[in-house]
């Protein structure tokens, strides 16, 4: 965690080296010095990455680093904090003392010795930092990087697995060269299962030749080849130092050929370690095989099948358990029970038990401490290419793909909605992110503040028995679940305010802030603020130019963002259940686009919007509600692709839309509500939106009878209706090729879904809630008929109302 907090930090010093506040840049020879001594820092948390767990003098160094830098942090930050309040004149009288310069000497030592032993281990390549570590066994057959605890286990649970795995090595009799990809989550044992495969005696029999090499996160070509080439004991004429990566590659293609050989590339992280070494592995239709492991399908060939490894059952996982915690020992009887317990909150994840059963080993086996353990137990980096918004998406992805987080819901357009994680996951995240001072979570467990925690997680059942100190600047994140009064926060935001002046996130869920909302002024560096908020007119402070994600939940609430909005040139994400009001017509001397801003939900769009929306050209979502008959001309948005507009009508006639082309040319889901007299011929413009792939049409009076045509909604994968006094839809298979899901809620007049719609080879589902009779039972027949025709795959969901 401290390399990813470590680039946050290397980032802020960045800015504020580019920065245009003149007590800023008075100090920006130290600033840059600074930045390039963490930067060393920071090279040698990589390259020890592996290294930091094995070894207690590099653990040490990294403990040291990440003190350092936080010290570090602080002192800046504070530096900025006033510099930023002194250069504000309504906050002047708030500001403390006197203005000193930034003043760094202690730390800039303190990295100075810790820089002069990184050196050492550099200079004399200390616990192979930077090396690759090959490890052969005795017979020569085994190339591995250290072992991870899962791997020093014994094999429970593994015989099955590795028997299947075996079948698939020499049991088929396919001649041609076969890729085994062995896939899972990190903890099931993929490593220990290949490695038993491997020394087998059958199959150290089996195949002539057999090598094996660790790829893992970071990998070289040339140590992949080295390490095959040193496994396998291929013969290297001449000296390799002198050879490049390819003259490596034919020597181990010569090395193989016409032999059968097992070839395990354990960790593949990326489909490039495959593609970098495929040509070096010849085909000679004799049998040969090659494994891989890995977290992640994706890296799996096209031509391979991947064997997905399994969790534990429970009677695995307690044997392991045993064998771990008592060693050649038997298990009391007191503590059966709730060992079984314990064993069984792991999930079935070795790694998982491994790590538990090691920590009752070395505690007193007693009622009592397992009880315990039974009960108790800014960080995204800069890709030039994508906005943070992607990059996050990616690593949620990532997380996904290693089966490390599991989606709970899916939107409409098939976006992740929400993610879980396996508690055991949790509870680990939880204990390593306390180690390190990243977070602490204050629980009914566990609520004694700790001066030294950085972030804050507050359980709602204890808020009340929270106590601070009188200041805890090194606090960065606050987060509040609370369900409670609100009036604790009334009497103590403001000494929240004051005791954490250095917050960047402030998420209070449900807490109502706005009796003292204007106490979190001088919480210049926040950039996430979350609160509840009912029937109130807000403005946001200006003083929060930082401030990137602004949430607002509650109803009735209006949020009026004045000219100083012009000013918050960080913000990216808006987002309430109310109206948010900006001024189309910025003063003199004042920014007049918003780049960064990605979202915003409930603005008012009034006539003339256009020159507003001009300024936020990077708009991807946009909520707003039309006062207008008049719906803008939005072409210009071409990065938007998600837009709801609910028409509040303040004049007579009825809204009328621009024409396709002057749509955002990059739309792809649509949300119209309330749109009173206009008719179903109008849908024809939103039919020829060419990438729409999400509609929805809700509280809206558009007519009894819709009739589609040919060549519109060409790539739409989901429609819904809700509350239309639609009743006759006429329509055909090819007016809808790509429809995945259709959605109808309370369209009670609707007589009957086409029976075309069935046809829609795509169509994978069909939902309703509280149709007429009649419409229900046509979408019976229409699975009825699809059954028939041998699809059983269309899914009907019918939710009716409960008779009285």
């Amino acid at each position: 965690m401290i390399d990813t907090t470590m680039d946050f930090f290397l980032e802020n010093l960045m800015l504020l080296i580019n920065c245009d506040n003149e007590l800023i840049l008075v100090e920006k020879d130290q600033i840059k010095s600074l930045y390039e001594e963490l930067g060393f820092l920071r090279n040698f948390l990589k390259d020890s990455e592996r290294k930091r767990y094995e070894h207690e003098r590099v653990n040490n160094l990294v403990a040291q680093i990440r003190v350092v830098s936080y010290e570090a942090e602080d002192i800046v930050d504070w530096f900025v904090l006033k510099a930023v309040m002194l250069m504000d004149r309504s906050l002047v009288e708030e500001t403390w003392g006197v203005f000193a310069p930034l003043k760094l000497d202690d730390v800039m030592e303190d990295i100075k010795l810790i820089k002069t032993e990184v050196m050492e281990i550099y200079e004399k390549k200390m616990y192979n930092i930077g090396v690759l570590q090959i490890e052969k066994s005795s017979h020569g057959a085994s190339s591995r990087v250290k072992t991870t605890i899962a791997e020093q286990e014994s094999l429970v649970g593994l015989d099955a697995e590795a028997s299947t795995i075996m079948e698939l090595l020499i049991g088929e009799y396919e001649k041609q060269l076969k890729v085994i990809p062995i896939v899972g989550m990190a903890g099931l044992g993929k490593t220990t299962l290949v490695r038993k495969v491997y020394n087998d005696p059958f199959i150290a029999y089996h195949f002539y030749i057999r090598g094996w090499t660790n790829v893992s996160q970071v990998y070289q070509k040339r140590d992949l080849l080295l390490s095959i080439l040193s496994s396998a004991e291929i013969q290297i004429r001449g000296e390799c130092n002198q050879m490049n990566d390819k003259e490596l590659g034919e020597v181990l293609f010569r090395g193989l050929k016409g032999r059968k050989y097992l070839i395990v590339m354990d960790d593949i992280w990326n489909i490039g370690a495959w593609e970098d070494l495929k040509r070096s592995f010849p085909n000679d239709n004799n049998g040969s095989r090659i494994m891989f492991t890995s977290r992640q399908v994706d890296v799996v060939p096209l031509h391979a099948r991947p064997h997905y490894m399994g969790f534990l059952n429970e009677d695995e996982s307690w044997d392991l358990l045993q064998q771990k915690a008592f060693r050649k020992e038997s298990c009391p009887p007191e503590l059966m029970e709730i060992g079984k317990q314990i064993a069984k909150k792991c999930g079935g994840l070795p790694l998982a038990i491994l790590v538990i059963a090691g920590l009752l080993a070395k505690k007193d086996k007693t009622q009592y401490w397992w009880r315990h353990v039974e009960k108790s137990e800014g960080f995204i980096r800069v890709d030039e290419h994508k906005i943070l918004e992607e990059v996050a998406e990616d690593y949620l992805m990532d997380l996904i793909d290693r089966s490390l987080v599991v989606v709970s819901r899916r939107g409409s357009n098939g976006g992740i909605k929400t993610c879980r994680i396996h508690d055991l996951l949790r509870d680990l995240c939880l204990r390593k992110s306390q180690e390190e001072n990243f977070l602490q979570h204050i629980s009914p467990y566990s609520y004694l503040f700790s001066n030294d925690q950085r972030r804050l997680s507050i359980h709602p059942n204890v808020i009340h028995l929270l106590r601070f100190e009188s200041s805890a600047p090194q606090v960065r994140s606050f987060f509040s679940f609370s369900l409670l009064s609100n009036e604790f926060f009334w009497r103590h935001l403001q000494f929240i305010s004051e005791a954490f002046k250095l917050l960047r996130v402030l998420s209070l869920s449900s807490i109502d802030i706005t009796l003292s909302f204007d106490k979190i002024k001088q919480l210049v560096h926040l950039r996430y603020l979350k609160f509840f908020a009912f029937g109130l007119d807000l403005s946001p402070p200006s003083q929060l130019r930082n401030l990137e994600t602004l949430i607002v939940q509650g109803f009735l609430v209006r949020i009026t963002l004045g000219d100083e909005i012009w000013k918050m040139t960080k913000l990216r994400h808006v987002y309430t259940q109310g109206v948010v009001e900006i001024p189309y017509v910025p003063k003199r001397g004042y920014p007049y686009i918003l780049n960064n801003l990605q979202t915003i939900c409930g603005l008012d769009l009034r006539a003339g919007c256009e020159e507003v929306l001009t300024r936020m050209t990077n708009l991807r979502k946009l909520k707003c509600c039309l006062l207008s008959n008049y719906f803008p001309e939005l072409d210009f948005l071409i990065h938007l692709k998600t837009l709801n507009v609910s028409y509040k009508k303040v004049t007579d006639g009825r809204v009328r839309f621009p024409s396709p082309d002057k749509f955002p040319p990059n739309l792809r889901q649509l949300t119209l509500s309330e749109l009173f007299g206009m008719p179903w011929s109008e849908t024809s413009t939103f039919g020829k939106l060419r990438n729409l792939e999400v509609l929805k049409l809700l509280d809206s009076d558009l007519g009894p009878r819709w009739d589609t045509s040919d060549g519109e909604f060409l790539k739409l994968k989901f429609l819904k209706f809700q509350s239309l006094d639609i009743e006759q839809w006429n329509t055909a298979s090819n007016h809808f090729p790509k429809l995945q899901y259709l959605v109808l809620e309370r369209c009670h007049k609707l007589k009957e879904i086409p029976s075309d719609i069935g046809h829609i080879s795509t169509l994978e589902m069909i939902k309703l809630s509280w149709p007429s009779p009649s419409a229900a039972n046509s979408a019976i027949q229409i699975q009825d008929e699809q059954q028939d025709l041998g699809n059983d795959g269309l899914k009907i969901l019918i939710y009716a109302p409960k008779e009285e």
